[in-house]
């Protein structure tokens, strides 16, 4: 048998028709400028989720479900410590967001489990808080896969979530407001290749 190695592969016009693993071969970006307020409940089943749509990321044209999705947002958010942040891949809770192999049962105790949790700062009301949430996957299909960000409360209780402003904002001094924005890469993974099959 023979073996043929190749850092890639280009066409009789000079493109990279497979491109090397590890390189990427989509980026897709959002930028979200809104303020709104959501509110984040506490225990709630998967079918009934907080999820803040405004901040979806999309990896457009994914070429192979092997690959992999590295996405990152920068997130201004104000809300009450107590809360947790999850994420979810076309609709579907993701294990490795949540801490647990089990996010229907409330035995499992996931709703105060998540990727990044709020600050437990003393003034909700003038500064708003930032985060950086990074999330890595398989795409698992290929076309398009959104990537949401889930707001959860750690408690019974729920807390108000918002984006891009504070508690006591409304346009005044000394309350800032911010953007959102997120970026996701699908990058060639060994076990896929940089075409569709």
């Amino acid at each position: 048998m023979s073996f043929l190695y190749a850092d890639n592969i280009r066409d009789t016009s000079g493109n990279i028709t497979i491109p090397p693993y590890g390189s990427v071969i989509n980026t897709s970006t959002m930028r979200y400028d809104g303020r709104p307020g959501y509110y984040a409940r506490g225990w709630i089943a998967p079918s009934n989720q907080n999820t803040l749509f405004a901040l979806r990321l999309t990896a457009n044209n994914v070429q192979h479900p092997n690959n992999i999705l590295v996405a990152s947002w920068q997130l201004s958010i104000e809300t009450d410590n107590n809360t947790t942040f999850k994420v979810l891949k076309n609709g579907s809770w993701q294990d490795n967001s949540l801490g647990t192999s089990n996010a229907s049962a409330p035995s499992d105790e996931w709703y105060w489990k998540g990727l990044v949790c709020a600050y437990h700062d003393g003034d909700n009301s003038s500064t708003p808080s930032n985060y950086r949430l990074l999330y890595i996957c398989r795409a698992g299909s290929t076309g398009s896969v959104n990537l949401d960000i889930v707001a959860q409360a750690a408690d019974d209780g729920g807390r108000t979530v918002y984006i891009n402003r504070t508690y006591g904002s409304g346009g005044q001094d000394a309350h800032e407001i911010c953007v959102c924005t997120g970026v996701v890469f699908e990058i060639a993974h060994e076990n896929g290749v940089g075409l569709t099959d």
